[in-house]
């Protein structure tokens, strides 16, 4: 996996504002992945190259302003995003993710002791990119709108106003 650097970071700084993200994690795809998808609203300062870092279990899918790239140009945790022009742009990923057993990502653990299956994240130093697609560095920072689909007498919480909607959905604002 590639480690941001920081002239990578400051590059990217200068060249992009992220607006948005819009998360959908389905955590019923079973025990070992669960389905990620994001729509990140950004704008292109100026014309240039950088990469949007994600590191799935399968790319599905990913579009940019409503055209479809390649999934094989995942290189590592990078997709590269090429000749972006001056303006508003709009990324959607659909990926399986894996969960991790090291608290990395997204971590999930079925204590032998009750048989109840835990799942958190602390999105930590890297590990949104385990989680979702993103420009994972601190000083992009963007609104987020997370929905979490879950089994049926799960209880979802966030860091944010949570709230049931129903069908095991859950959303946090």
């Amino acid at each position: 996996m590639s480690v941001l650097t920081r002239d990578e970071a400051q590059a990217r700084a200068q060249i992009l504002d992220v607006q948005r993200y819009t998360i959908e994690l389905d955590l019923t795809a079973g025990e070992e992945t669960f389905d990620s998808r994001a729509v990140i609203e950004f704008t292109a300062r100026a014309a240039g190259d950088t990469f949007i870092e994600l590191k799935p279990a399968t790319l599905r899918s990913i579009s940019l302003d409503g055209q479809s790239l390649d999934p094989a140009d995942l290189t590592g945790n990078r997709y590269p995003l090429t000749g972006l022009t001056e303006g508003p742009h709009e990324i959607r990923v659909d990926a399986a993710m894996r969960y991790s057993r090291t608290g990395e990502g997204m971590h999930r653990f079925t204590d032998p002791s009750d048989n109840e299956t835990y799942v958190y994240t602390q999105l930590f130093m890297e590990d949104v990119q385990r989680v979702f697609a993103a420009f994972d560095q601190p000083d992009l920072k963007a609104v987020f709108a997370l929905t979490v689909t879950a089994p049926e007498g799960w209880t979802v919480l966030g860091n944010g106003v949570t709230e049931h909607t129903g069908d095991g959905r859950w959303t946090i604002a």
